[in-house]
């Protein structure tokens, strides 16, 4: 048996983020919300932090407490680390997408425009990156009918109107995750009149024109897809509400993480813990890269899981602040990353927490 415990070492890293982890990429449109998060360098110390207030994205090493560089960009809608040398910086200004290409300083050694016809509905738009023979691909989603295009840009190689998925009226797509065809994965929301709003998930073969859908989230949920999984974290919050919203049975352990196939809608690992009924408690999730934090709002604890299911770190305290998320975690140094925003402070800090486990 292991028995986990932390030890908190604070690196005095100020960040001048006035949203901690996520920077809205885009306005909301049919309920879609984009964001750019941080984004962890391999198994390094390194984070690439965008803050969209200030149209800046930046390269910090958070063992040396310094900035390597930091870089003016407008309307960033994604980041990528291509590799710890290489990184991708997609913009878009009103209808038009932007690609450039930064090297480890922060210099730009390539950029491309893309001549595909964007709108004021186009609410999605996500660069893919090549693999295989499959070139570099743009992903769009407008008013439910998704697309995918590639060179010469012109005209979409896939498509597909999700109308058909959306089986009540009012249903809408809030959340969509796209990573290799021929699967995507779409949160359908659904907002009931004097109730909460009804979540669910839909896994679409756009080879076979088919889907599965999984409809048992009494709790949010967010959704991030891999080559052949989708991936499901939950959230929920004990406040008031009223007698006929969707509530989770609270008496019962509640699945913060499910893995699914996306081929069959099969689930493969699920995650669950025990929470309590009080007021003000529940639980977050959030996840960097192939890492989910778990934080217990009623305990004041945090947990670590990869996205298979294996426990990292389980009921560390949480550090004294107004809020916390993650920023990455150092496998190679068993160190985890939290971006910090101290009480009655508008800017964050990097602390991090050095996890030893012992075998009884």
């Amino acid at each position: 048996m292991k028995k986990l415990f932390a030890l908190f070492l604070l690196a005095a890293l100020s960040l001048l983020l006035q949203q901690p982890l996520y920077a809205d990429a885009a306005d909301s449109v049919d309920g879609y919300r984009p964001q750019v998060p941080i984004q962890q360098v391999n198994d390094s110390g390194q984070a690439l932090v965008v803050d969209r207030d200030r149209s800046r994205v930046s390269l910090w090493d958070m063992e040396s407490s310094t900035a390597d560089w930091s870089r003016s960009v407008e309307s960033i809608v994604q980041t990528d680390v291509l590799n710890p040398d290489k990184f991708i910086i997609l913009s878009r200004s009103g209808n038009s997408l932007e690609k450039r290409v930064l090297n480890q300083h922060g210099e730009t050694i390539g950029s491309s425009s893309y001549p595909i016809r964007l709108s004021e509905q186009t609410s999605a738009v996500r660069w893919l990156m090549p693999y295989n023979q499959v070139p570099e691909r743009i992903m769009t989603l407008e008013d439910k009918v998704f697309k995918v295009y590639q060179a010469p840009w012109d005209k979409p190689v896939i498509q597909s109107d999700f109308t058909s998925y959306l089986k009540d009226p009012g249903e809408y797509i809030s959340e969509i995750s796209y990573s290799k065809y021929p699967y995507v994965a779409l949160k359908v929301s659904l907002d009931e009149i004097g109730a909460s709003t009804h979540n669910k998930l839909v896994i679409v073969n756009l080879y076979k024109k088919s889907a599965v859908t999984i409809d048992h989230f009494d709790t949010s949920f967010s959704i991030k897809t891999t080559n052949t999984t989708t991936i499901v974290h939950t959230s929920h919050d004990n406040g008031p509400h009223a007698a006929n919203v969707d509530w989770p049975d609270l008496s019962k352990p509640q699945a913060v993480l499910q893995v699914y196939s996306s081929a069959t809608g099969r689930l493969i690992h699920d995650v669950k813990q025990q929470f309590t009924d009080h007021d003000g408690g529940g639980w977050e999730t959030s996840l960097s890269g192939d890492v989910m934090l778990l934080k217990n709002k009623d305990t004041s604890v945090w947990s670590l899981y990869r996205t298979n299911g294996m426990e990292i770190a389980k009921a560390v305290p949480a550090p004294y602040a107004a809020s916390y998320e993650l920023a990455g975690y150092q496998a190679n140094a068993q160190s985890v990353f939290l971006l910090v925003q101290k009480p009655e402070s508008t800017t964050s800090i990097y602390q991090r927490v050095v996890i030893e486990s012992a075998v009884e």
